[in-house]
C-alpha cells in the first residue's frame, strides 16, 4: 500500500467504512470495531441521505414518534459515542449488545441504495445473507428468488464467513459447482 495522499469524499469514506465493518462482521471481527466503523458511515450516509431531501431512514424512520426522536437517536448512538469519547466518563462501563450492529450495517446499506449508489460485493452479500436468512423483515417471498441458485442450499447453511467467501465467488463469475462450494466453504477467508 502506498503512503501517497489520497483524495476522499464525505461519501467514499462511508463506503469505505461501511465495507470494512461488513468485512469484519462476516469474518468474526471484533464487534465494537465492526460498531464504531457502522456507526461512522451511518452518520455520514444519514446526513447525505437528508442532503438529498430523502428520509425514513434510522434517526428520522417515520416509526418513531416526534416527541421521541431525539431519545431515540441518543439511545442509538450511545454505544458509538461511549467507543469514541473519555472527557465525561473516562473510567465508564457499556453493556453492549453486538446484535446492534445488524441493523446499523442494513440501514446504511439501505440508505446508499436509496441515494442511487451502487452496492459493491460486500453490501451485495450483506444483502444477500439478510434475504436468506431473515426473510421475516423484507416485502415478498425474497426466498423464491434464492431458490433458483444452483447450490442455494450451500448458501443458505453457510456459516457467514462461509457465505461471504461463496459471495466473492459467485460475485467473480465463477460458477460455483458443488466441488467447488465444498471447496470455498472448507478454506478460511480469501484475501481477495
Amino acid at each position: 500500500m502506498s503512503d501517497a495522499p489520497i483524495v476522499v469524499t464525505k461519501l467514499d469514506a462511508a463506503k469505505r467504512q461501511l465495507r470494512a465493518a461488513i468485512t469484519l462482521w462476516f469474518t468474526g471481527g471484533d464487534p465494537v470495531a465492526i460498531h464504531t466503523l457502522a456507526a461512522a458511515a451511518h452518520e455520514i450516509v444519514h446526513t447525505l441521505f437528508r442532503r438529498k431531501g430523502l428520509s425514513g431512514l434510522l434517526f428520522d424512520s417515520p416509526r418513531i414518534r416526534d416527541d421521541k426522536r431525539a431519545e431515540f437517536a441518543r439511545a442509538a448512538k450511545a454505544a458509538a459515542t461511549f467507543f469514541k469519547h473519555a472527557q465525561r466518563d473516562p473510567d465508564g462501563t457499556l453493556e453492549f449488545n453486538p446484535a446492534m450492529n445488524d441493523g446499523l450495517l442494513m440501514f446504511t446499506t439501505y440508505g446508499l441504495q436509496l441515494m442511487g449508489e451502487p452496492h459493491e460485493g460486500p453490501e451485495k452479500t450483506l444483502m444477500f445473507w439478510f434475504m436468506a436468512h431473515e426473510p421475516r423483515f423484507f416485502e415478498g417471498d425474497v426466498l423464491d428468488n434464492f431458490a433458483q441458485i444452483e447450490g442455494f442450499e450451500a448458501f443458505i447453511n453457510a456459516s457467514k464467513q462461509q457465505f461471504f467467501e461463496l459471495c466473492k465467488l459467485a460475485f467473480r463469475g465463477i460458477p460455483a459447482t458443488h466441488d467447488e462450494i465444498l471447496r470455498a466453504m472448507s478454506q478460511g477467508p480469501s484475501n481477495n
